[in-house]
């Protein structure tokens, strides 16, 4: 009999939060309050406290992924000039809004937004791509600059390239009460930050779970449930329903029950998911009795420091912090310590074809982390949407071989 992965029962819970959230944010506009489109690690606390709906085109982009039409939305892009070796989550929302009413998304799009947001600490792509946005719509952008922290630069750089982040928040705050006519409403502000510490604790305490042995859950469900850290920072639902999926999470522990059955084989996945192919790689690894434990993206919403006494500071730290904004050492040693943490048997390294920032680096990380560490890692290569970039022949037998290298291994254990 095939093993096969056993869901987690707060996926409906889940499912049901996304659609409400996508539902309000239809109806925001109607009851007045403006919407801002910002980037995947934004400073969205201060937009919350002064009353805006936040949307991520990046998480519209995987939804539409793991819908499988994105390519249609990539392919309207590309008709109006983008190439296609561009970030895919950039051309499925722009196709999106090229399309209109036409639009392949499962959701019809998102509203059209009043204000746009990023930061540039995850790439410089998202720039170019919320500029040809704010260009579409007509409407402003915010960039907040986030200096890269390279490696063996020490504190004191990064003490100043957090009074550098904390300043352009002020400067933030400041433009958005022009912006709404409204002063800026400061206890709002840390009651956001609050909650979204709150979250950010919870979150980053499930995913030190599938430390245990077994493992209760696997990083395609970590991946899935980066949904509420992403797009209800600030909102006390997102608590709510951390707290319930930390619950089953250990109640699973406490029952013996692994999300793969016979777990034999535990495995990190580098990269950003394959959304089109989640549920396929999820069965595909779980048939060699392999559980996918760990993997860095989701740490990029640790949001380490968030401190609702002094808000602005602790808002810059979590904004400069991230893994994403580290250099190829910071990273090395980052995966070293999850392989030993998570105890850790092989690497997946997806190559996102479109991805540039998180593919930089890669060959050098598998090769030293497995040096230090004795756990071999392979390439699998694909692409977050577009599945145009993707080969289920070569990926299966990328797996096949590599699991048989995993097995081989075990056996000279004994």
């Amino acid at each position: 009999m095939e093993n096969k992965v056993v869901p987690l029962k707060s996926h409906q819970v889940l499912r049901g939060l996304m659609d409400r959230y996508y539902q309000e944010a239809k109806e925001a506009r109607g009851k007045g309050q403006p919407i801002a489109w910002c980037s995947g690690v934004a400073p969205t606390d201060l937009l919350s406290a002064m009353g805006f709906f936040v949307l991520f085109p990046e998480n519209h982009a995987a939804l539409c992924g793991s819908r499988k039409v994105s390519v249609d939305l990539c392919e309207e892009s590309e008709n109006h000039g983008y190439l296609r070796d561009l970030c895919s989550y950039a051309r499925n929302d722009l196709g999106s809004i090229f399309a209109g009413e036409e639009t392949a998304s499962p959701i019809g799009g998102i509203p059209r937004p009043d204000l746009l947001v990023i930061s540039n600490n995850q790439c410089g792509t998202v720039a170019k791509w919320f500029e040809a946005t704010s260009r579409l719509f007509g409407v402003p952008l915010i960039v907040i600059d986030v200096p890269f922290l390279h490696d063996g630069q020490g504190d004191d750089y990064e003490a100043r390239a957090l009074a550098y982040v904390k300043e352009q928040l002020q400067e933030m705050a400041s433009f958005l009460v022009g912006f709404t006519g409204r002063p800026f409403n400061y206890d709002r502000l840390q009651e956001c930050v609050a909650i979204t510490g709150t979250a950010a604790r919870l979150w980053q305490e499930t995913l030190a779970l599938a430390k245990h042995r077994p493992s209760p859950l696997t990083c395609f469900d970590i991946f899935i449930h980066i949904f509420p850290i992403m797009c209800l920072r600030g909102d006390p639902q997102g608590v709510e329903y951390y707290r319930l999926f930390n619950q089953e999470v250990r109640e699973r522990m406490a029952q013996g029950v692994a999300a793969v059955p016979g777990e034999k084989f535990r495995l990190y996945w580098d990269n950003i998911p394959i959304w089109y192919r989640l549920r396929e790689l999820s069965q595909k690894f779980a048939s060699y009795s392999a559980c996918l434990v760990t993997a860095a993206y989701p740490y990029n919403w640790s949001l380490q420091g968030l401190d609702a006494s002094r808000p602005l500071e602790s808002v810059a730290k979590a904004l400069t912090l991230p893994f994403i904004n580290r250099g190829v050492g910071y990273r090395i040693d980052f995966i070293a310590g999850l392989v030993k943490d998570y105890q850790v048997d092989g690497l997946v390294m997806q190559a996102s074809r479109t991805c540039k920032p998180f593919f930089l680096g890669q060959p050098d990380i598998v090769e030293e982390v497995e040096r230090r560490t004795g756990v071999p890692g392979v390439f699998i290569e694909g692409d977050m949407v577009d599945s145009r970039l993707y080969s289920d022949a070569q990926v299966e037998n990328r797996i096949e071989a590599f699991m048989e290298v995993l097995e081989g291994r075990r056996l000279a254990r004994g």
